[in-house]
């Protein structure tokens, strides 16, 4: 879907767990998002949806808390045909906890990311189930 870009995170935690995907451009093209290539984080953090720029972790965009062992979040960009995006959404736990109408905003989005970084962290969970997919265009990847 060329006017969609989506990162679904579906996992079973608790509090002391962290779920992280990050966003952005390998730009030493080794095949791994350093840190300083990264530009946006879609999280869990101790019962905490949030969105932030690696940039600025400190300035949150989104911050929702749940609770429950069973955890689905949605970050989900609305594209125009130019690739720019207009309107995004999150949901969390089936629930949409944010939408918001976007005009020239180029922090939550940018064509050139090529790679993603998944960290999951943290333990007192047993038979722990994890996966995210990210949709973008044709590019499906689905990681379990």
């Amino acid at each position: 879907n060329k006017t969609q870009f989506k990162i679904d995170v579906e996992f079973s935690s608790n509090v002391s767990n962290e779920v992280q995907v990050l966003l952005g451009q390998d730009i030493d093209t080794n095949g791994v998002l350093d840190i300083d290539e990264a530009d946006l984080c879609f999280a869990w953090t101790t019962g905490v949806w949030q969105l932030y720029q690696i940039d600025s972790p400190d300035v949150v965009l989104l911050s929702y808390e749940t609770s429950g062992a069973f955890k689905k979040g949605s970050y989900i960009l609305y594209l125009n045909d130019d690739g720019e995006p207009t309107r995004f959404e999150v949901i969390a736990d089936k629930t949409v906890v944010f939408s918001q109408e976007l005009i020239c905003d180029s922090s939550l989005f940018s064509s050139n990311w090529n790679i993603a970084k998944v960290v999951h962290r943290g333990s007192g969970v047993e038979e722990t189930c994890f996966g995210v997919k990210l949709q973008a265009e044709t590019l499906l990847i689905l990681l379990k």
